[in-house]
C-alpha cells in the first residue's frame, strides 16, 4: 500500500480571499483511506487546485477516478475515467489483497469564506466495501456539515456504515440517489435533477485522460457537443408536430388576417352608427335637462307663493283668534250689563 499520495504540498490558503472566491465552495482537501493501493493518502489544494506528479502507472488517474466526479454523483458504474468499465468497487477493494472483507473511504473537503471572515467546511464522502468470499460489494455516502476528516472525524477500515451513522447521525449516511440530490442542492443550489445530471455528464466528458490530446487536435467543439445532453424525445416530437402543421398554421394566419380586415370595416361603419345614436341621445338628455331646470324654477316660484299664502293664513288665523277673544269679552260685558240693577 502507498502510505502517502504523490502531491505538491499546498500551503493553507491565506485568511483574505480574492473577492470572487467569497461565498463560493472551493476544493480544499481530499483523501483515500484503504482504497486500492492506498493505505491513507491526502491531497491538499491551493485555491481549489492541486498538481499530481508521478510516473505513468503510479496511480494519479486512479486516485482522481475515485474522487471526482464520483463523490458528486455516487455513480459506481461510471468510476472508470476512460469509460472502459475496468474500475469497479469490487476491483478497487480486492485488487492485490488477501481474501476477506475490506472497507475503505474516499472523501473530499470543500471550504467557503464568508464575507464576515467566517470559514465554513463541508465534507463529501463515500464508504466502499467488498467481500472476496461472496464476490459482493456495497457503498454508502455522506455529506458532513462542518465536520473535517482528521480534525473531528476519523475514517478507517474499522468504521462501518453503522458506525458512521453513530458518528454523523442516522440521516447523514444515504444512498447514491439521495447523496446526488443533497450535493446538487447544497453545493450548486440546483433543485432540478435533470440540470444536475447534465452538469455531471459534462464533468465525466472533461475528465477523460485523453482529452488533452483531443483538444490539441482541434476537437474542443466536438468534446463540448458530446457533453451536451441528448434532446428530449418529447420536445423532438413536439417540434415534428409543429413542422407537420405549418400549412395549417399558415391557413389559420391568413384566415385571421381576413377576419381582422372585415372586422376593421365593420368597426368603421359601426362607429358612425354609434356616433349618431350617441348624438341623438345626448340631444334628448340636454332637452330633458332644460325641462328639469324650468321645472325647478317653477317649483321655486310656487314654493314662494306657498310661503306667502301660509303667512297670510297664519295672520288671518291670528286675527280670527283676536276677534273671537273680543267677542267673548263683549258677550261677558253684555251679560253683566243685563244683570245690573240699572238695566233692570
Amino acid at each position: 500500500m502507498t502510505d502517502q499520495l504523490f502531491t505538491v504540498p499546498a500551503p493553507e490558503p491565506p485568511p483574505l480571499r480574492p473577492p470572487e472566491r467569497l461565498g463560493r465552495w472551493v476544493l480544499h482537501r481530499a483523501g483515500l483511506v484503504n482504497v486500492w493501493q492506498y493505505d491513507r493518502a491526502e491531497i491538499l489544494f491551493a485555491g481549489g487546485r492541486a498538481l499530481l506528479r508521478g510516473k505513468n502507472g503510479a496511480g494519479k488517474s486512479k486516485a482522481l477516478e475515485v474522487l471526482l466526479p464520483f463523490l458528486l454523483d455516487g455513480d459506481t458504474r461510471a468510476i472508470d475515467a476512460a469509460g472502459r468499465d475496468r474500475t469497479s468497487v469490487y476491483w478497487l477493494m480486492t485488487d492485490g489483497r488477501e481474501p476477506g472483507n475490506h472497507v475503505g473511504y474516499v472523501w473530499l473537503e470543500l471550504r467557503r469564506s464568508e464575507p464576515d471572515g467566517e470559514e465554513r467546511f463541508v465534507t463529501l464522502g463515500a464508504g466502499l466495501k467488498a467481500a472476496s468470499s461472496t464476490r459482493s460489494h456495497s457503498s454508502w455516502f455522506f455529506v458532513a456539515e462542518d465536520r473535517r476528516v482528521g480534525v473531528d472525524l476519523d475514517l478507517g477500515p474499522e468504521v462501518s456504515a453503522e458506525r458512521l451513522r453513530e458518528l454523523l447521525g442516522s440521516d447523514a449516511v444515504t444512498s447514491a440517489a439521495e447523496h446526488r440530490r443533497r450535493v446538487a442542492l447544497r453545493l450548486f443550489g440546483l433543485h432540478d435533477e435533470t440540470r444536475y445530471a447534465n452538469l455531471i455528464r459534462l464533468l465525466h466528458r472533461l475528465r477523460d485522460p485523453n482529452i488533452g490530446n483531443r483538444i490539441e487536435a482541434g476537437d474542443l467543439a466536438t468534446i463540448l457537443s458530446d457533453a451536451l445532453p441528448p434532446p428530449d424525445d418529447h420536445h423532438l416530437e413536439m417540434a415534428a408536430e409543429r413542422f407537420d402543421t405549418l400549412e395549417q398554421i399558415k391557413e389559420q394566419l391568413d384566415r385571421a388576417q381576413r377576419t381582422a380586415t372585415a372586422l376593421a370595416r365593420f368597426l368603421d361603419t359601426y362607429r358612425g352608427y354609434a356616433r349618431g345614436v350617441l348624438r341623438d341621445r345626448a340631444g334628448a338628455l340636454l332637452a330633458a335637462d332644460d325641462q328639469r331646470r324650468a321645472a325647478a324654477r317653477e317649483l321655486k316660484r310656487l314654493e314662494g307663493q306657498s310661503a306667502d299664502a301660509a303667512a297670510a293664513v297664519a295672520a288671518a288665523t291670528a286675527e280670527l283668534t283676536r276677534l273671537r277673544d273680543e267677542e267673548r269679552t263683549a258677550g261677558r260685558e253684555l251679560e253683566g250689563l243685563r244683570a245690573s240693577d240699572a238695566y233692570k
